[in-house]
């Protein structure tokens, strides 16, 4: 499935498939494995074998230029780094949007499997290519998000948690990967996906921004009294 997309945009799927978007349930990760609450999580691969994907709403403390790196990114010193998930310690994946980049392959794209990605567009890889295009003023270093760790599923695992509730799946522009989350625990970047989607997402984000912000006004209430 190929969905085209022009502007900041998502609408639901029926399943995960390699491209698309994984938003926690609400009622999930609350007490354990919490920084998959109320995550986004775009599928880099997605097969018989297993899935795998990188949270793009949990930006961590660091900056790359904070890092012991075994390669040096100087050009990307100022970025910062988002944590993928829990899965394969010291690993960095590099995502973009950035067409024709040498060493990068779009994310869905496969040669071995008559398989395309839900939304074309975006890409994983191709360092020593960003490398340059940010040295030589042909892309802002901002155009590339750096992700440590990632996040991954055996054979058939993340088809049962769709089907228990666990994930929504949605397909997404690709302008959307690019967007930093504006808190630092992203969850304002899951209402917006939650408000993209429309229909029974929305009005769950509606709600439970609503009931948010009443236990705010309850608790200016008790601080001022």
């Amino acid at each position: 499935m190929h969905v085209a997309f022009t502007k900041n945009a998502a609408s639901p799927l029926f399943q995960p498939e390699k491209g698309s978007l994984l938003l926690a349930h609400p009622m999930m990760f609350t007490n354990s494995q919490q920084y998959f609450y109320q995550s986004v999580i775009l599928l880099l691969d997605h097969d018989e074998s297993g899935s795998c994907g990188v949270i793009l709403n949990r930006p961590s403390q660091y900056t790359l230029g904070q890092l012991a790196l075994t390669k040096e990114l100087a050009e990307f010193d100022n970025c910062r780094l988002f944590i993928g998930g829990d899965v394969g310690d010291g690993t960095l994946q590099l995502v973009h949007t950035t067409d024709g980049l040498a060493g990068s392959v779009e994310v869905g794209s496969n040669s071995g499997r008559m398989q395309l990605s839900v939304v074309k567009g975006v890409h994983l890889g191709g360092i020593e290519a960003a490398r340059n295009k940010v040295a030589t003023g042909e892309a802002p270093a901002d155009d590339f998000r750096w992700f440590a760790r990632y996040s991954g599923w055996g054979a058939g695992q993340l088809e049962g948690e769709c089907r228990a509730g666990v994930w929504f799946t949605a397909a997404a522009s690709p302008e959307l990967i690019k967007l930093l989350p504006k808190d630092s625990n992203g969850r304002d970047y899951w209402h917006q996906i939650l408000q993209l989607m429309g229909g029974d997402h929305k009005v769950l984000s509606d709600k439970i921004l609503e009931a948010e912000a009443k236990e705010q006004t309850s608790s200016d209430d008790r601080n001022s009294e």
